[in-house]
């Protein structure tokens, strides 16, 4: 609904202090190495809608607080993460809404209630159920190959602008992993 990103700028800290190239290390995931413990990245999608993403290791190393604010014209979506999706939703055009503007947080209409031993596998289901009606109805899924490709490269942005020292284009020219990059 924002469209593609078009640009991100970046700031990576370890500790505070500016991340260099001997904090580049592989996470205990299999991610490919990673950068920083401190993120704020900026990205520029279609029509000039900015979107902000920050990000910071908790001192306990408690990876379970996360979520995503989504600011409309027309109100506030919330979504937290934590065993499933909670989703809210506030019908308000303020940034700070008080008084008369002060709606309630209310879930999101079409919110399905989920519970169960394997969230992995109910989300999973999700996407499965919507590649499979996208099939039978000729349209592109919800989450598709081209969304995968595009979010992966907004996070190797994050990295590419941070070595670049500013803002970087996207797509991006440079096809290598930019920590990958960097470090040869």
């Amino acid at each position: 609904f924002m469209g593609r990103a078009h640009w991100c700028a970046s700031n990576i800290a370890v500790d505070g202090k500016p991340a260099t190239k001997s904090d580049v290390h592989q996470p205990s995931e299999p991610l490919g190495p990673i950068l920083g413990n401190q993120i704020q990245s900026t990205f520029g999608f279609d029509n000039a809608v900015p979107g902000f993403f920050a990000t910071r290791k908790n001192k306990d190393g408690n990876g379970g607080r996360w979520g995503l604010d989504i600011y409309g014209s027309k109100g506030i979506v919330k979504i937290r993460m934590e065993v499933f999706p909670e989703i809210y939703w506030k019908e308000t055009s303020s940034w700070l809404p008080t008084g008369e503007n002060q709606k309630p947080w209310v879930r999101l209409p079409g919110h399905v209630e989920l519970s169960g031993d394997d969230p992995s596998s109910i989300m999973n289901a999700f996407a499965i159920d919507d590649l499979l009606e996208a099939i039978e109805e000729d349209r592109q899924p919800g989450v598709s190959l081209e969304s995968g490709r595009d979010s992966y490269e907004m996070i190797q942005a994050v990295y590419a602008a941070y070595i670049n020292g500013g803002r970087i284009d996207l797509p991006l020219k440079d096809r290598r992993h930019p920590l990958v990059a960097w470090s040869e």
